[in-house]
């Protein structure tokens, strides 16, 4: 048996995803949830791919349960978690799946049967009470990027840092297309948009849900306005561009008067 010591119950940076809609997802014809199967599975093994790149690569974990994911690395290695959840978030959004969820720190044990993490559950709780489908990020983590010494390594991940307009922090995860100087915006934000768009089209009777779109469609503009200026497009070109990226509010139902003939 093993001495407790052997446990390694120690602090580390931990993420909590969550899928959002994810009984409707469970609920497609055979076919969808199989296609929706692939590209869960298939963004899993890319991330742990990229993770394991790394010397650290065993300080990495990433699981998925139900529709959780439980993210993990040491302190160190929290720049390469930042670019990867990037990717993840983006990715899976950009195939219509759209996650919620938090990233904190604190002490965490898992194996293949079992977690148990005090950062899983400060993850959790950071996000539970938040009504927008962002990963917030908990101001010890920021903390922890502000006293990284090498100025150039923490401007890089504070690019990985929004504040929004209540304050909280969270995951700019469109940052990664700036990150990957082969990752081409334009697609990237074309790409974004119309799962936006189709998200609103699934749900344009239920208020509730469309209000996480119509944020999410608030940072979608944002990044386009921090992507792209008029100076640097071809005359005539910034306009044709913000009308093709951008997401208008006319996308989202607005007041309206009572018909006078019914």
């Amino acid at each position: 048996m093993r001495s407790a010591h052997e446990l390694h119950y120690c602090n580390r940076i931990v993420a909590y995803l969550d899928i959002l809609g994810f009984r409707r997802l469970v609920l497609q014809s055979h076919d969808d949830a199989e296609r929706t199967i692939r590209r869960l599975d298939e963004t899993i093994q890319h991330t742990l791919h990229c993770l394991t790149l790394d010397a650290g690569a065993d300080w990495f974990s990433v699981k998925l349960f139900s529709d959780c994911f439980c993210i993990s690395c040491g302190e160190g290695d929290l720049s390469t978690l930042l670019m990867e959840m990037s990717f993840l978030q983006y990715y899976l959004a950009s195939n219509g799946i759209f996650v919620r969820g938090g990233l904190s720190v604190g002490r965490h044990f898992e194996n293949a049967r079992i977690i148990f993490s005090e950062g899983l559950v400060r993850a959790y709780e950071l996000q539970c009470p938040d009504p927008y489908p962002r990963v917030l990020i908990d101001p010890a983590v920021v903390e922890l990027i502000r006293a990284e010494r090498s100025e150039g390594c923490r401007n890089e991940l504070l690019g990985f840092v929004l504040q929004g307009f209540d304050g909280v922090y969270f995951l700019d995860y469109l940052n990664y297309a700036g990150s990957e100087g082969d990752f081409d915006k334009e697609d990237m934000l074309q790409a974004h948009k119309d799962a936006i768009l189709a998200q609103v089209a699934l749900n344009g009777t239920r208020p509730e849900i469309l209000a996480k779109y119509r944020w999410l469609a608030e940072y979608h503009n944002f990044k386009f306005d921090e992507s792209f200026t008029e100076d640097e497009c071809v005359e005539g070109y910034f306009q044709t561009l913000r009308e093709r990226l951008c997401i208008p509010q006319t996308t989202f139902p607005s007041f309206k008067r009572i018909d006078h003939t019914e």
